[in-house]
């Protein structure tokens, strides 16, 4: 295949061969190409139970016919609460309406850092 291509494209040896090359690098570490996105290095199943406590709230402020309400997160000794950022919670409501998992937008009048949330998580 590849020396079909170089015998019929001979003016594009040298992009066919950089083409070539990116290919088999990725093949070789494709780990390193797309990080996770987690600033706060978190293990895997923190992030995903800290995830799932999000969305639990919106969903029992869904069931309560609440169309605001102050969502709990974890407390971080960073300006604005970084990485869950004080004005993460209308990302969160844009989300989670956007992909059907709420029926209706429900908006989020504060983020709450807590510490019962960082010892629910086992985040220091």
């Amino acid at each position: 295949c590849f020396s079909r291509l170089v015998s019929v494209n001979k003016n594009y040896l040298k992009t066919l061969f950089i083409l070539a090359a990116t290919v088999v690098l990725l093949f070789i570490n494709p780990g390193r190409i797309f990080r996770g996105y987690n600033c706060s290095n978190l293990s895997y199943d923190q992030c995903e139970a800290l995830v799932n406590d999000i969305v639990d709230q919106f969903e029992d402020a869904e069931e309560q016919g609440l169309t605001q309400f102050a969502l709990e997160v974890p407390k971080y000794d960073e300006p604005g609460n970084w990485p869950l950022a004080d004005n993460g919670g209308e990302r969160f409501a844009n989300a989670l309406f956007r992909h059907k998992i709420i029926d209706s937008y429900i908006e989020v009048t504060e983020l709450v850092p807590t510490e019962e949330k960082n010892k629910k998580f086992g985040i220091n």
